[in-house]
């Protein structure tokens, strides 16, 4: 069984894990619980998907009286992604408390105690796997450290001991080869093209505002830039996000937030002739079909998510970011620069002083085919 705490994004990368159970247990069915928005994601990589409502007080209580009742055949290993730790322990930690299974395997975390969520409390009976050691706080760097940051690392980190936790042998010794590469299940493109009078090619697929304030680039900044662009922009999205860009929409600039499945949305990101957005579950998306993705992103967290890492970089992905400012990188939003008051009214200072001049020359390289 495997909770799948995180969002989309989050769920793109873990495909590659569900590709590692396959090989690693290929005897094991892979019952995966998350929320309903990543069920396109992830149920094609598991042998059963049952949605899960976090914002439920009573969150799982009708799964843990199915298992206990025999609807879902035993479960041999809880396990999760390297999610749970931020927000999940609170929510899941009653549920996977309750949950019958022979052996509950979790992630400490992708982030080390002292620097995010330093309290964690793990359910009584949870074996806990350490988290993979990183740099300091504030280390001094120069450039993103994302070939040994990257969430990803954690992931293989975390797989690593659970095959040696179930198998009793490590990956190298049974000859398991680590995937990858994500891997989503994209529609086709041609219903979604047609029902909105689009034509694949034709336009720039954006994402404009992210779910965490602290991640977006300044509106304004936004405006600036599609004014100046002679391309043809679609803005894509949830519901709730139409009402934050509403003032964008031009005649070059078409507004669909709300209005296609995240299935549709990925197909029409795949249609585009390139995206341009943030450290959100659609760049994600854009990088994973390669799309060329031009993605602006904050010194906050640079390396954990954007760029890649070298174990899964992609030639169509341009990550920027403040080169100016690399005292800032791993703040995790405790801006040395500034008040925190400042980060939560106005979003991180190294994302507001990206230039739209610099935002526009890479998404036209990126266009064009050159690159960063």
């Amino acid at each position: 069984m495997f909770l799948s705490w995180g969002l989309i994004g989050d769920a793109v990368l873990t495909t590659a894990m569900f590709r590692n159970f396959k090989t690693a247990f290929p005897e094991h069915r892979i019952l995966c619980l998350g929320r309903e928005q990543v069920r396109w994601v992830l149920a094609p990589h598991a042998d059963e998907f049952v949605a899960m409502d976090p914002t439920r007080a009573d969150l799982g209580a009708e799964f843990v009286a199915a298992c206990r009742a025999g609807s879902f055949s035993c479960c041999d290993v809880l396990t999760g992604d390297v999610h749970v730790f931020y927000g999940g322990l609170t929510v899941l930690h009653d549920f996977v408390a309750q949950l019958p299974a022979g052996r509950k395997i979790l992630y400490e975390g992708y982030a080390n105690r002292g620097q995010l969520a330093p309290k964690r409390r793990f359910p009584a009976g949870v074996t806990v796997v350490p988290s993979l050691a990183k740099p300091a706080l504030h280390a001094e760097v120069s450039s993103p450290p994302c070939d040994t940051w990257h969430v990803w690392h954690d992931q293989l980190h975390f797989f690593a001991h659970l095959v040696t936790a179930i198998r009793g042998r490590s990956p190298a010794q049974l000859g398991v080869a680590f995937a990858t590469d994500p891997c989503l299940h994209v529609p086709d493109s041609a219903p979604v093209l047609a029902r909105l009078g689009l034509a694949a090619g034709t336009y720039v697929a954006c994402h404009l505002v992210s779910n965490n304030p602290k991640k977006d680039w300044p509106l304004s900044s936004w405006s600036e830039l599609l004014a100046r662009s002679d391309r043809s922009f679609v803005i894509l999205g949830s519901a709730a996000d139409r009402a934050r860009v509403r003032g964008l929409e031009s005649s070059r600039v078409r507004i669909l937030c709300g209005e296609t499945s995240l299935p549709e949305t990925a197909a029409l990101i795949r249609s585009a002739a390139g995206f341009l957005g943030l450290d959100s579950g659609l760049a994600h998306i854009a990088t994973c079909v390669d799309q060329k993705t031009v993605v602006i992103a904050q010194n906050a967290t640079l390396g954990w998510f954007f760029p890649y890492p070298a174990g899964l970089a992609r030639k169509n992905l341009t990550t920027l970011w403040n080169l100016d400012s690399p005292e800032c990188i791993a703040c995790f939003f405790r801006c040395p620069r500034e008040p925190l008051w400042e980060l939560a009214n106005r979003g991180a200072r190294c994302m507001r002083e990206i230039s739209v001049g610099t935002v526009a020359a890479a998404l036209e390289r990126a266009l064009a085919g050159s690159g960063r």
